[in-house]
């Protein structure tokens, strides 16, 4: 594929394979992808069927702001009363609502998590280390013959980048995630344009 065809995404049938994007959306999946994984391993690891599942989940709802409204959004029907009680532990929920106290734990939690990103940001910084980006080319597998050419995997250390990196990541700019990409890929090689379309970015040792 000629540098124009990566300049002007699938002139040539890369855009055919659903993973080929932008390498500044593909950041942001893994970026999710890790949240995701933060979020699951940090949780509660106990069932919310068992006691100490359920009076995790309660303890959390309970001294975070938010709370109540989460059980509510989650389908909590009963008075703010019964929901006191739950949090004193003088009441317990019965089995139905046990899974929304589950469904509002784990939402509040992810909400939290998203509101306030500077954790992420330290995780990445690595201590000023950074954390090194593997770079997948596009899946050329749609591309037509002639247009396909030889790519590889390549890495690159991102340091100083995640600060800005993770603010549009959190606010959903696609149009800063694309610049910021592109800027961070140009001095890659002459070949750096091939990688403005990637299949995938992976996040070495996060």
């Amino acid at each position: 594929m000629a540098d124009t065809g990566w300049q002007r995404f699938g002139l040539y049938g890369a855009d055919g394979m659903p993973q080929n994007v932008h390498g500044g959306l593909a950041l942001a999946r893994s970026l999710e992808e890790l949240v995701q994984r933060f979020l699951r391993d940090g949780g509660i690891k106990s069932p919310v069927t068992s006691t100490r599942g359920l009076n995790g989940r309660l303890k959390y709802l309970a001294t975070h702001e938010g709370g109540v409204a989460a059980l509510r959004q989650a389908g909590v029907t009963v008075t703010d009363g019964t929901i006191r009680r739950w949090f004193s532990r003088t009441q317990s929920p019965g089995l139905s609502n046990r899974e929304l106290v589950d469904t509002a734990y784990w939402t509040l939690r992810a909400h939290n998590m998203l509101r306030n990103l500077g954790w992420l940001k330290r995780h990445l910084d690595n201590k000023g280390r950074g954390i090194t980006l593997e770079i997948y080319p596009v899946d050329q597998t749609t591309v037509r013959g002639k247009y396909r050419r030889d790519l590889n995997v390549r890495t690159k250390k991102a340091r100083r980048e995640w600060p800005a990196f993770i603010d549009a990541f959190q606010h959903g700019n696609e149009t800063k995630l694309k610049g910021r990409w592109e800027a961070f890929i140009r001095d890659i090689d002459s070949d750096w344009s091939a990688y403005t379309y990637v299949s995938h970015v992976g996040l070495i040792g996060a």
